[in-house]
């Protein structure tokens, strides 16, 4: 699958987004309700860098989601509010599709729902602007403190030297209510003036220092205020924050013992911080009372964790990582078994296949074809281009649903690339029963009634927000045909391409063609203990579908012409086709025996042999289908050139050549 990063444009992207990311915030802070006494603070805190790609990675990138049927509610939610207003970012009937975090104005505000989108984007950057302004204003606030005394260095120095922790420059501020560290660069450890520091305090900065927490605290800064209007994101920071400290608060009760852990709980409550709470690049933080004492409990009951408990948060951590990261499940197509088109369960389901597109080529093909067959309105929605979406919605809303054809199998002929990616073919639908629509019957030319056959539907098959069918020509019926011969060719439907050749005995035609099948082949196993496992016709839209089976087939032509006295020594006669393979075509192609009238060789040649009597009408035909389990992303199964050769009366007269250069 190719990732195309397309910056967030519209408020239904963002929304789409900050719901995805919720849910996965939620179950992470419901792991760790769990786990709460059981698992380390640095389980505690390390567990959110799930979150992290959930935030920055557009939801539903995979396919997948949280919850499935989210994009399908707020798809049917979107097509509801846009409707009636003329939105710039998006229509009723566009896809909603998350792209890169970034926030992106593309034009003007035209509608309501443009202009939240532009709100929430000037709160971000008035976010932003805000962390940046506190920053630096209290980045010149610490170039105006005062040198440390010497009683303040010496203290530092000792607590330096008893953990083994490097120092950083270090400040005096007036008015200060707690130390913090400040800056990722150039950090400066900023203390009180006026008041002695406690030991403990400057473990508890100086490993703040060393493990780079400021750093981080910047981070879940910018990740906040890309969701800054989500309460729930908000307090999932808070929380984030607030288990940074307890982590360095666990750091700091493991260097110290005793009397000197239940006194750092009292000191707890003295590094709060109101006056810069949160402020980004620092360790400065404002927990409140409520995140104060969970930390003050923390510390009453603190233990260290045994070794083999890091084997049980990293197995937590590996269950954790598919469902936040990639989702549980894609979104389904809703059920329309219903026979009218209105209300929430129509529009739900309309919905669904805007948010549920198909993701290959066969499985647009899939899909549309059992729209045909099925006269389903989802399926028909889940491979129409944009714009015919609305024509689609008005052509089916309120309508009732007509009977299914009578179709047993379908087939992808002739399927072909195109320049822009996009694939051209015949949808061939194999009817055990057809009649005009006009009705009556079909005829064949001896004036019988003929009711099997097939419908053909020329179509085109390309890229947009997955992949879609566009018909592009009027149905065609063709009568008296079987579905059997249609698998390998046939003579009634068009072929891809025909290559011709002149030699010196005769002419050569080849017509080819390419038949394409998805397995829809359903077993019915209900009563296999008496008769046996039985197939029916898998109706369900497979949107993710690949081709099970492609077959080439071919037909070559040989018109003799030769001379009368040439056509008198003749008593048989014959052609044996040769199709290069990845290596081309072999050097010295292998002489037949020609017994028989058809037959072939090991390396795959086919030959068609036949006595010539007064009867012969100077033609030879031999026809082969090849069965292709594995094949190219362009589909191109067809043999890049043959070798024909021809032979009177068993001897090798000639063998001409035919490149697909050479196609019409």
């Amino acid at each position: 699958m190719k990732w195309r990063f397309k910056n967030m444009t519209n408020i239904w992207s963002f929304l789409m987004q900050t719901a995805e990311v919720t849910l996965a915030a939620y179950l992470l802070l419901l792991i760790k309700q769990i786990f709460s006494n059981k698992l380390s603070p640095r389980w505690q805190y390390g567990i959110w860098v799930l979150l992290i790609p959930r935030i920055l990675l557009p939801a539903g990138l995979s396919g997948k989601y949280l919850l499935p049927e989210l994009p399908i509610f707020l798809e049917y939610c979107k097509t509801l509010a846009e409707a009636p207003l003329s939105s710039g970012y998006i229509t009723a009937y566009t896809p909603i599709h998350t792209g890169f975090v970034l926030p992106w104005v593309i034009r003007a505000p035209l509608s309501i729902t443009d202009w939240l989108f532009v709100l929430y984007v000037l709160g971000t950057l008035v976010l932003l602007f805000k962390y940046a302004f506190v920053y630096i204003r209290l980045r010149f606030l610490l170039k105006k403190g005062m040198p440390l005394t010497a009683d303040q260095e010496n203290r530092l120095e000792q607590v330096c030297d008893t953990y083994e922790l490097k120092p950083c420059r270090a400040v005096s501020v007036p008015g200060l209510p707690s130390a913090f560290v400040c800056g990722v660069l150039k950090p400066v450890l900023a203390l009180p003036d006026g008041c002695v520091t406690d030991d403990k305090v400057l473990l508890h900065e100086l490993l703040h220092l060393r493990y780079h927490d400021s750093l981080q605290n910047i981070f879940w800064s910018l990740l906040r205020a890309l969701n800054w209007c989500n309460p729930f994101m908000n307090y999932i920071f808070d929380r984030i924050s607030s288990d940074m400290e307890a982590l360095c608060d666990q750091r700091v009760m493991e260097r110290i013992e005793g009397e000197e852990r239940r006194e750092y709980g009292r000191i707890l409550l003295s590094m709060t911080n109101e006056r810069y709470p949160h402020a980004p690049g620092t360790t400065s933080l404002s927990n409140g009372g409520k995140n104060i004492s969970r930390r003050i409990l923390s510390i009453a009951r603190f233990k260290k964790y045994p070794k083999g408990m890091l084997l049980v948060s990293v197995c937590i951590a590996i269950l954790l990582l598919p469902p936040t990261l990639v989702g549980v499940a894609a979104p389904g197509f809703h059920d329309m078994s219903y026979s009218t088109g209105t209300g929430f369960d129509y529009g739900m389901a309309m919905a669904s296949a805007r948010a549920r597109r198909c993701t290959t080529p066969a499985g647009a093909i899939d899909t549309f074809a059992k729209a045909l067959i099925y006269d389903n309105p989802v399926y028909y929605a889940a491979v129409t281009p944009l714009d015919e979406m609305e024509e689609l919605v008005s052509r089916t809303d309120g309508k009732i649903r007509e009977a299914q054809l009578a179709c047993s199998q379908y087939l992808v002929y002739n399927l072909t690339g195109e320049a822009d990616g996009g694939f051209r073919a015949l949808l061939v639908l194999v009817m055990d029963s057809m009649a005009p629509p006009e009705g009556g019957y079909y005829y064949d030319e001896q004036g019988n009634h003929v009711n099997r056959g097939c419908y053909v539907y020329p179509i085109r098959v390309f890229k947009e927000n997955g992949w879609v069918i566009e018909q592009t020509g009027q149905c065609q019926a063709v009568t008296g045909i079987s579905e059997s011969p249609l698998e390998y060719r046939s003579g009634n439907l068009p072929c891809l391409s025909s290559l011709e050749q002149m030699g010196s005995t005769g002419s050569i035609r080849i017509e080819e063609q390419v038949i394409a099948m998805v397995d829809n082949q359903l077993a019915n196993n209900d009563q296999s203990f008496l008769f046996g496992s039985y197939y029916h016709f898998d109706g369900r839209a497979k949107p993710d579908a690949v081709f099970s089976q492609i077959n080439s087939a071919y037909k070559v032509t040989y018109a003799f012409n030769g001379t009368a006295q040439e056509r008198r020594s003749l008593w048989s006669a014959g052609i044996a086709t040769v199709c290069a393979d990845e290596n081309g075509l072999p050097s010295e192609p292998v002489q037949l025996n020609m017994t028989g009238d058809t037959g072939g060789s090991r390396d795959g040649c086919t030959y068609t042999n036949r006595n010539v009597d007064e009867t012969w009408d100077g033609l030879i035909t031999d026809i082969d289908t090849e069965f292709h389990y594995t094949y190219p992303n362009d589909y191109d199964v067809l043999p890049d050139a043959y070798a024909i050769q021809v032979y009177w009366n068993g001897s090798l007269e000639e063998t001409v050549t035919l490149e697909r250069s050479d196609t019409k």
